[in-house]
C-alpha cells in the first residue's frame, strides 16, 4: 500500500510546492495515470476522479503550451478542453494555437519563453 501512496504523495507535494507551476502540477497528476504501481481499475478510477477535481482548463492550457512539456501526456479529451477554454477567452486564439503547434512563422523557438510569460498573465497571474 505504501508503494502505491508514494507517487500520489509526490504529486500532491509537487502541486503544493512554493515554486510549483500550473504545467508542472498538471504533468505530475497526468503521470499518475500511467504510473506502473497505480494500474488497478479501482486506483485508476480514484485517480481520474481526483484529477477531474484538481486539474482545471487553466492547468491543461499551461501544460499544452509549456515549452518543456508540450502536451506530451494530454488525451484527446484534454486537448478539447484546452481548445474550448481558449475559444471562450478569445475565438482567435485557436488559429494562433494551430500556428504555434506547427512551430511555423511567426513563432520561432525563442518566442516560446515570451509566450509562456504572456499566458501567465492571461491565466490570472498564476504560473
Amino acid at each position: 500500500m505504501a508503494d502505491q501512496l508514494q507517487p500520489v504523495a509526490n504529486a500532491i507535494n509537487c502541486s503544493q510546492a512554493d515554486n510549483a507551476s500550473l504545467a508542472a502540477a498538471c504533468d505530475m497528476w497526468l503521470s499518475l495515470l500511467d504510473h506502473p504501481k497505480l494500474q488497478s481499475r479501482a486506483l485508476k478510477h480514484i485517480i481520474i476522479k481526483h484529477l477531474k477535481q484538481a486539474i482545471l482548463p487553466e492547468h491543461l492550457t499551461a501544460y499544452k503550451l509549456h515549452p518543456e512539456y508540450q502536451r506530451a501526456k494530454l488525451s484527446a479529451a484534454h486537448t478539447e478542453v484546452v481548445n474550448e477554454f481558449l475559444v471562450s477567452k478569445n475565438p482567435t486564439f485557436i488559429a494562433e494555437l494551430i500556428t504555434f503547434q506547427a512551430r511555423s512563422a511567426p513563432y520561432p523557438k525563442t518566442f516560446l519563453l515570451r509566450l509562456h510569460s504572456a499566458l501567465t498573465l492571461l491565466l490570472g497571474g498564476m504560473q
